[in-house]
């Protein structure tokens, strides 16, 4: 496969994310989608406590990133909206890039099921039945 091809088959997977989530106290809502990002508005209890970026560019895996807002971190927020996330998207691979001394985003990474490759860790959930 060429890639062009490969690039056009990631930009389709970009609009296969669903519109909401819904989490026993999240809701991830949509707030921005491209060819190749999709953006999550991160809510709970009707207030904005942060956002989950999807990034659809690379060719094998897709990157997550996150962001809790001040007041709401350590509440468990971020490993809800990201499992939500995973038990909701389009099956592949997902990897996070997190800096060596961010405890709380390995903790995230630990909890949602990552496992730590190099600088990196992975998920795939093409492996999991559904």
């Amino acid at each position: 496969m060429n890639l062009e091809k490969i690039l056009e088959e990631r930009r389709k997977r970009a609009f296969e994310y669903p519109q909401v989530i819904t989490t026993r106290r999240l809701s991830l809502k949509i707030s921005r989608r491209d060819s190749m990002n999709v953006i999550y508005e991160i809510i709970f209890d009707n207030v904005l406590v942060g956002y989950i970026h999807i990034i659809e560019d690379f060719l094998d895996d897709t990157e997550i990133w996150y962001r809790i807002m001040d007041d709401y971190q350590g509440l468990g927020f971020c490993s809800e909206a990201v499992k939500g996330l995973l038990d909701n998207c389009p099956q592949g691979k997902f990897f996070l890039t997190i800096h060596r001394k961010n405890r709380p985003s390995k903790k995230v990474a630990r909890k949602t099921g990552f496992k730590k490759k190099g600088r990196r860790y992975y998920i795939d959930t093409r492996k999991k039945s559904r």
